[in-house]
């Protein structure tokens, strides 16, 4: 029923796309940059100020680049048409409790994305230890060949360790300490704790195998395999995600974000639902000189007639509602949305998350 990618396969298919299309999934040091605080309108945002949040710096060749940014849907087809099957105009199943969690000035933002979106389905609040799973993670780095999850990872990586190592709760985390840390680093960049072995995680760690397991989507690879040009796997992959809302999972995802180089939507967020500078759109800001980076997110509802408005007036209908790791000062209380369109042709990863429990 559920099929899930071993950490040891996920490593092999990686390389695999290396070796047949020179493809390179490569992680620099984690980019920051700015987004405005909470507010309605944009006079008051500029009062607000912004804050400094953090993103994977994802090192494409030249050639990668231009597929990710030119052989894609286009964005001029219409967005009417947003599944081929009767399903409800919105859904919003929302975090279960979970507060909004801020992954400061680290680029920790996968690890953070499946914390909460595993949080709200096992649903005990804000109950994994995203400083212990990265301190395994940085031991794992250090012996093998694995991604720490500091400065980012392939989601795909995480889930498989929680999934073979199990977690650590925030209470032992705060009253036993991992690796001797008992508090996560939110605005030290350059402190990325200490590595904790694995005999250590596993005296303090519980299984939830029996509780949780996940399904994937899209990854990387596909997409590069597609050239980031395959329409049908982009609108299937929507209509993926809607159907597993509606099923009430939520969904932890990976997409690309164009940040423009001039202009105040630093993070490529240049449209407006609830917030200021709230959803991420094809916008014309976006076709200007841009650095590209990525981020992970869960994904927990969808809204088929909700419209944000860009910068130049453009209505931008049909949008995802995404719970972000950036704390709850920014965006809509720390919620953001992005566009089909955008969702369509930047995201190159998608984990559904199931409640075993539920399904039985």
């Amino acid at each position: 029923m559920f099929k899930r990618t071993s950490l040891l396969v996920s490593s092999a298919l990686l390389f695999l796309g290396l070796a047949q299309n020179l493809y390179a999934f490569e992680l620099g040091n984690t980019l920051i940059t700015s987004v405005p605080k909470n507010s309605l309108n944009a006079k008051l945002a500029r009062s607000a100020g912004n804050k400094s949040v953090a993103l994977m710096n994802v090192k494409l060749t030249a050639k990668e680049k231009a597929r990710v940014l030119s052989g894609l849907i286009d964005s001029t087809e219409p967005n009417l048409q947003f599944s081929s099957h009767k399903l409800p105009a919105e859904v919003d199943i929302g975090m279960n409790e979970v507060p909004v969690l801020d992954q400061g000035m680290h680029g920790t933002c996968v690890t953070f994305a499946v914390a909460a979106a595993l949080d709200a389905a096992l649903g005990q609040g804000d109950y994994i230890s995203e400083l212990c799973n990265l301190e395994l993670g940085k031991y794992l780095e250090n012996e093998g060949y694995a991604m720490s999850g500091w400065n980012g990872t392939d989601g795909g990586i995480v889930l498989d360790q929680i999934l073979l190592f199990g977690i650590v709760s925030k209470d032992t985390q705060s009253t036993k300490s991992c690796a001797n840390v008992t508090e996560y680093p939110v605005d030290d960049a350059d402190n990325t704790a200490s590595q904790m072995t694995l005999e250590e995680f596993k005296s303090k760690s519980e299984n939830i195998n029996s509780k949780i397991q996940t399904v994937e989507h899209l990854n990387f690879i596909k997409r590069f395999f597609s050239e980031f040009n395959d329409k049908k796997l982009a609108a299937d992959t929507l209509d993926i995600v809607k159907k597993s809302l509606i099923n009430k999972h939520r969904l932890v995802f990976a997409t690309f974000l164009l940040l423009p180089q001039v202009g105040d939507c630093k993070v490529g967020a240049c449209a407006t639902y609830h917030a200021n500078h709230d959803t991420w759109a094809i916008t014309k800001e976006l076709k200007q000189d841009i650095l590209l980076a990525a981020h992970e997110m869960v994904i927990i509802g969808y809204d088929d007639n909700a419209e944000a408005i860009d910068q130049a007036g453009k209505k931008h209908r049909g949008l995802l509602i995404l719970r972000n790791s950036w704390g709850k000062d920014v965006g809509d209380n720390g919620n953001y949305y992005m566009s089909y369109d955008f969702f369509k042709r930047f995201a190159f990863e998608v984990h559904e998350i199931v409640d075993i429990q539920e399904t039985e």
